[in-house]
């Protein structure tokens, strides 16, 4: 079993966005910000099981591939996180200081490290999280899945969409 201390998502996304200045004509930054929110979006349906989150972040014709799956079309994807064994019941992290972000004008690519961490019985983040002595681990929180992350993005509109996702690597026995 693999122990870890676990740390806010607001923390985590504060501290990535230290120091970034938003101008009105400032795309760049503009779009990193909406690019980080579309992994933490990911991150968030699954540990919450929010099926309405999962379908806003897919296109259409998008396609998963993972532990050995491929899915292809947005609603077969989000029916695949649907039943899978962690939806709602694990937390879903992305290290930020492991996420990297290279934008070519309406297309983008993110790649990151994902960690699914499941808590005996209950809420993963709310156990973790709650009445842990500064420096401390706690117990109950074991890393059940490990895998680096390819996102191929899409602007549509105003916003991102994943049109691919890539995920290399899988349960930890």
């Amino acid at each position: 079993m693999f122990l870890c201390k676990l740390a806010p998502a607001a923390l985590v996304s504060a501290s990535m966005l230290a120091g970034l200045t938003m101008g009105d004509d400032d795309s760049r930054y503009r779009d990193l910000v909406q690019l980080r929110q579309l992994q933490e979006k990911f991150h968030g349906a699954s540990t919450k099981a929010d099926v309405k989150m999962m379908a806003s972040i897919w296109t259409q014709d998008a396609v998963f591939s993972g532990g050995g799956n491929v899915v292809k079309g947005r609603d077969k994807i989000v029916d695949f996180f649907r039943r899978g064994a962690n939806w709602g019941k694990a937390a879903n992290l992305a290290p930020t200081y492991k996420s990297t972000f290279q934008i070519k004008g309406n297309k983008a690519t993110i790649q990151f490290e994902c960690v699914i961490v499941k808590v005996d019985g209950s809420s993963p983040l709310t156990t973790a999280l709650s009445s842990l002595p500064p420096g401390s681990q706690n117990s109950k929180v074991e890393i059940v899945q490990h895998s680096n992350t390819t996102i191929e993005a899409v602007r549509r509109g105003a916003d991102w969409k994943i049109r691919s996702f890539t995920g290399k690597g899988g349960a930890i026995k």
